[in-house]
């Protein structure tokens, strides 16, 4: 498309894309003289993951065990406790960033407890999260 002379914003919206990707690749290709094999993405790049395939799957199963069952004090997977799981359990270091992308990766996501009343009509049970 940028080979054909279509414009940025052109590009953007048919690509789906990010007008920053967008001028990146216009610069990349400029700077390779418009060959496009320097836009294909070079295998492995990236890091590699820092767990084993069953290290995962523990994370996984802790996860799901809860983080009372871990030793948090409250039913709440945030992406710094899950970072903070890892390095207790595995001794490897990962950011909040990193924790939170594997458990995206596992099928998981961050959570906050639900929590229901069952003394008090749904009604005051929307009022009160609403304002809590």
């Amino acid at each position: 498309m940028i080979l054909h002379g279509l414009d940025d914003e052109e590009i953007t919206l048919a690509l789906d894309a990010s007008l920053s990707s967008v001028r990146n690749w216009r610069r990349i290709l400029k700077l390779h003289d418009n060959d496009l094999t320097c836009l294909v993405r070079k295998e492995g790049s990236g890091s590699s993951s820092k767990l084993t395939e069953e290290q995962k799957q523990e994370v996984k199963e802790i996860v799901l065990a809860g983080s009372k069952a871990f030793g948090f004090p409250d039913e709440r997977w945030t992406g710094n406790r899950v970072a903070e799981m890892i390095r207790q359990t595995f001794n490897i270091a990962y950011s909040r960033s990193a924790a939170t992308e594997l458990m995206h990766t596992l099928g998981l996501s961050p959570q906050m407890p639900v929590v229901k009343s069952h003394k008090h009509s749904d009604e005051e049970v929307l009022r009160w999260a609403k304002q809590e």
